[in-house]
């Protein structure tokens, strides 16, 4: 596993979640699992959470909705992902928020090449 780009992932899913955090009262929760030969991480919050119509899009190259975002954070982190055999899915919380998931196989044989 390239501890490294999964770290840069990680980096990205928090801060992006750190972003849209409310003023007062804000939490971001970090989980990590380990199944048999997968770690699932998970960053979760209490922001305002994703629109309806960004849910299928948000991991797409240059998609930025309405936040004006660089549109490659999350692209990338679907790259790393898939790159480590594992997937990232997005979703809002019924409490309020959202949580970003992914997965990466541990012997991910071609996780020690991941260029863009």
């Amino acid at each position: 596993m390239d501890v490294q780009r999964v770290g840069q992932v990680l980096d990205n899913l928090i801060s992006n979640s750190l972003r849209y955090l409310p003023g007062t009262g804000g939490w971001l929760g970090v989980c990590v699992k380990r199944q048999a030969k997968y770690l699932e991480f998970e960053v979760c919050d209490n922001g305002p959470g994703f629109k309806a119509g960004e849910l299928p899009r948000l991991f797409d190259k240059f998609y930025k909705g309405d936040k004006g975002q660089s549109g490659l954070g999350l692209y990338t982190a679907k790259v790393i992902a898939e790159k480590h055999g594992g997937s990232i899915h997005a979703m809002n919380r019924q409490e309020g928020g959202a949580c970003v998931a992914f997965t990466v196989r541990m012997d991910a044989s071609e996780a020690n090449h991941v260029d863009f």
